[in-house]
């Protein structure tokens, strides 16, 4: 989309070598998923996050925070703004900074339309990101696994229940989040009864309309999109290790794999701790 906009990382880059320019996308820039549309709910479902959120049933439950949903991007501004450093810097190529940030801080900053907007506290099974709108929801699959409906602009909303025979249901979801889209929800998970996990990822393929699959954990790092990613390394001995989520384009992270003998840095400690280092 970028590119046929012309607003591009390469586009913009070459009016303004100094451009800032941070992309967010459901699946990253690279990766046979790349394209796929999808909200907090497919993602989570993708990356095995869904799969531990179990209730008391066994069952996987709606999320309550917005995970996928949340990042951060940071960079050195004043640096791009003028290539300076502040007086009193003893470090040449970086900027004295203290960036901090209260873990209760982050959790604050949750799902809060109706708490700003409307003054009230959210009623997590009417609200959209609790179960609230049918196609945003967990549904249960003929095997006992499970598939989610993670996206729900009203255009997803027609293009399923149009493959499904029921355009008459896009109504309900047209009305928003509520008990309203409980026949709704009711259809859907009748429907997805019928077929097994892997039936509907073979239906839903090169269908515009926002779906996943529950994954476990295991399923989802032999999944080819984090592999791609560079989410999953295996270092020489074979053992595995979770890669580097956030990239940058022109400094890729080179993570260190290999593990110190007993004693290898002893003198490189001494020494930093004489203050010779």
């Amino acid at each position: 989309m970028v590119k046929r906009l012309g607003v591009d990382y390469e586009t913009v880059s070459a009016r303004n070598p100094r451009i800032v320019y941070a992309s967010i996308a459901a699946f990253g820039q690279s990766g046979p998923n790349r394209d796929i549309p999808a909200h907090d709910l497919a993602v989570e479902a993708l990356s095995g996050v869904v799969s531990v959120n179990l209730g008391d049933d066994g069952e996987p439950a709606m999320p309550g925070i917005p995970a996928a949903d949340m990042g951060l991007v940071a960079d050195d501004l004043r640096r791009h703004r003028d290539g300076a450093l502040p007086q009193g810097a003893d470090r040449p190529g970086r900027l004295p900074r203290h960036v901090h940030a209260g873990r209760a801080d982050g959790l604050a900053a949750n799902v809060l339309g109706p708490v700003f907007v409307e003054k009230r506290p959210p009623v997590p099974k009417h609200e959209r990101p609790w179960g609230g709108a049918a196609l945003y929801r967990i549904y249960r699959t003929r095997d006992q696994r499970h598939v989610v409906l993670g996206a729900q602009e009203i255009k997803f909303v027609r293009n399923l229940l149009a493959e499904f025979g029921r355009p008459d249901l896009v109504a309900l979801a047209e009305r928003g989040p509520g008990p309203h889209q409980q026949p709704l929800v009711d259809f859907l998970q009748s429907r997805f009864e019928t077929r097994t996990q892997a039936e509907w990822v073979d239906w839903f393929r090169g269908r515009d309309i926002g779906f996943a699959p529950v994954r476990n954990l295991r399923e989802a790092f032999d999944d080819p999109q984090l592999r791609e990613r560079g989410m999953l390394i295996v270092d020489d001995a074979g053992i595995e290790h979770v890669g580097v989520p956030i990239k940058f384009q022109d400094e890729p992270a080179v993570p260190r794999l290999s593990v110190p003998g007993l004693g290898e840095h002893n003198a490189a400690l001494a020494d930093l701790a004489k203050g010779t280092r």
